[in-house]
């Protein structure tokens, strides 16, 4: 081996010794450089992470715990304050419930969800009266003007007034309740979902116009919301309620019903 040879040789084995000592001094003195600093801020940081944290799934339990009470209170105050609000608003007068296609989708209780807040506020239901869409078009023929207007008359005076149209309901098995022989002041109709707006048109706004020229009172409810619907009754005088399964909406129909009524009756309006 040469002296150039032992020389490299030897720089090599200081190079190795100064490795190790640096890795001593690294892992003797755990604020090399400051690293203890830095794992030590970063040990605080991680434990506070993980005290917020636990402080905001505590939080968030709270108020969820605060919401679902607040709920139960309203609805509890709904279940015996709304009863008396209504209460006798709507006495004396006999309504009759169209429900006309399918409602069950936001209304599980049928027409029940129509009729039960309006004998809350001791309306008098007569009748419950389910039609199809397609048998309402069938019945009605080439002449719906004819058909609505004796219909609509039969629906207000009782089956008495002669025409005999609503024989065909009983007869199809639409009556879910109640009878035409008493006649009805008022008849509401439910609209189901999805029905031909030609339909509404056609049928359903004149049969509601011979029923208010003939002093009866109409009103119209949707569960849900239904832009086509809506658009078709803006331009009537026909009250058209959305969302008739919330409460506001209910007593928005029972209040309508109630002013139309003593409007009829030549008394002032007022809650």
């Amino acid at each position: 081996m040469g002296p150039i040879d032992i020389k490299y040789h030897a720089l090599s084995l200081a190079a190795v010794f100064l490795a190790l000592g640096v890795g001593i001094i690294v892992g003797s003195s755990t604020n090399f450089f400051g690293i203890s600093a830095i794992l030590e801020r970063q040990d605080q940081v991680i434990q506070k992470l993980e005290t917020n944290y636990k402080e905001i799934r505590k939080e968030m339990s709270e108020s969820k715990s605060q919401l679902e009470g607040a709920r139960e209170r309203i609805a509890s105050l709904e279940g015996t304050m709304v009863p008396k609000l209504l209460e006798g608003r709507l006495e004396g007068l006999r309504v009759g419930v169209v429900t006309i296609g399918d409602i069950s989708a936001l209304a599980p209780e049928g027409d029940d969800s129509v009729a039960g807040p309006l004998k809350t506020a001791d309306a008098s239901v007569v009748f419950k009266l389910r039609l199809a869409p397609e048998r309402l078009v069938e019945l009605a023929g080439e002449s719906p003007s004819d058909y609505t207007e004796r219909l609509a008359k039969e629906l207000l005076r009782g089956s008495s007034y002669g025409s005999k149209l609503t024989d065909s309901f009983l007869a199809d098995g639409a009556v879910a309740a109640g009878g035409f022989s008493s006649g009805a002041d008022a008849i509401v109709f439910a609209l189901g979902k999805d029905l031909d707006p030609q339909l509404l048109r056609t049928v359903l706004i004149p049969l509601q116009q011979s029923a208010v020229e003939n002093k009866g009172i109409v009103a119209n409810v949707v569960f849900g919301e239904s832009e086509p619907y809506q658009s078709v009754f803006k331009p009537t005088p026909y009250p058209y309620f959305q969302s008739a399964e919330s409460i506001n909406s209910q007593i928005d129909l029972i209040m309508s019903l109630r002013e139309i009524q003593k409007q009829r009756q030549g008394k002032a309006g007022g809650f």
